[in-house]
């Protein structure tokens, strides 16, 4: 947390009730004592709503497994643990793991990782997936007021493919076809660090209106380029829009219509992707639900804030 954001919390502080502040006094305690991997497994359900595999909510404790609290649902008597439903239910060596989401926090590379947690280079790849898995699909819902959107594009990647390649292979670098690009489909939230976005199979509206459908609220208001495409989307999702022509009305746009911050945000993106040297397509998804997540947080997410989000399957609000 930066200076900026801690003063804000101290302030925030003089409000509170006297039970606001026992209450802020206990976490505060758990933080200090159990600020471990174990800690955020336990709460990664704390005192389960649901059960996983019925949904009913009659849930109580069952022990424990191999060092993690088990539980049990009333209902269908199955038993389950707070890791149940995540990529990380089997994964060995789990005490290692909030020492690999602080690598993943900052931007490590697979090789920096391995040698920092002491994991071969294979192993480090695949636990940057699992922790990647919900991550891609953690999108916010119901974006309001001026939401930009735009398409930026991203080589198509066969990195680490061997076998059944469509084409020769090429050298690191070389020139790409123009029928070689992959489209990806970002818009933010005006005025915050809200985003959202979606690898497109092509540039149509069909397309546009799969990616922006589960993000944008009723309210919402469309800022685009004079790409024609937009103004069915936006019928289509029954929302207001406007738009601008960069040829007539220049690349600051015109007026309300822009998009800036989405411009702002793919330079962010490709600029923080430099370090991979090349992201295969395939994965292309698992990276952007990783760099939403860092630029929400301004690039100041701490190990335990990653793994916290990695064991979600739902969009958290910070």
């Amino acid at each position: 947390m930066n200076n900026e954001l801690f003063e804000k919390l101290l302030v925030s502080l003089e409000g509170l009730s006297d039970k606001q502040r026992d209450t802020v006094a206990d976490r505060v305690k758990v933080l200090s004592e159990h600020a471990d991997t174990t800690r955020l497994f336990t709460e990664k359900l704390g005192h389960p709503a649901a059960c996983p595999h019925c949904k009913d909510t009659g849930v109580v404790r069952f022990g424990f497994v191999r060092g993690q609290q088990r539980l049990r649902c009333k209902s269908c008597k199955r038993t389950f643990t707070p890791l149940t439903g995540t990529p990380f239910l089997r994964l060995r060596d789990k005490g290692k793991l909030l020492a690999y989401a602080g690598c993943m926090a900052g931007s490590e590379t697979i090789r920096s990782a391995a040698r920092e947690v002491k994991l071969t280079v294979d192993r480090s790849f695949r636990w940057r997936h699992r922790f990647l898995k919900l991550l891609a699909e953690q999108r916010p819902q119901g974006m309001t007021g001026v939401v930009e959107a735009d398409e930026t594009f991203f080589r198509l990647s066969y990195k680490g493919q061997r076998r059944g390649l469509p084409r020769p292979a090429k050298k690191r670098g070389g020139p790409s076809p123009d029928d070689e690009w992959v489209p990806v489909l970002v818009a933010m939230q005006r005025g915050s660090r809200t985003a959202t976005d979606g690898v497109l199979e092509d540039l149509s509206a069909a397309s546009l209106t799969a990616v922006l459908r589960p993000a944008l609220g009723p309210d919402a208001v469309l800022s685009t380029d004079g790409k024609t495409s937009y103004p069915i989307v936006a019928a289509s999702l029954g929302i207001e829009s406007g738009s601008f022509v960069a040829g007539f009305h220049g690349h600051g746009g015109s007026g309300v219509w822009h998009v800036q911050n989405v411009n702002a945000y793919d330079r962010r993106l490709k600029g923080w992707m430099r370090r991979f040297y090349g992201v295969a397509t395939k994965y292309l998804h698992n990276y952007l639900g990783w760099q939403r997540l860092l630029d929400r947080f301004k690039g100041s997410v701490t190990g335990q804030q990653f793994l916290y989000h990695a064991l979600r399957p739902e969009y958290v609000n910070t």
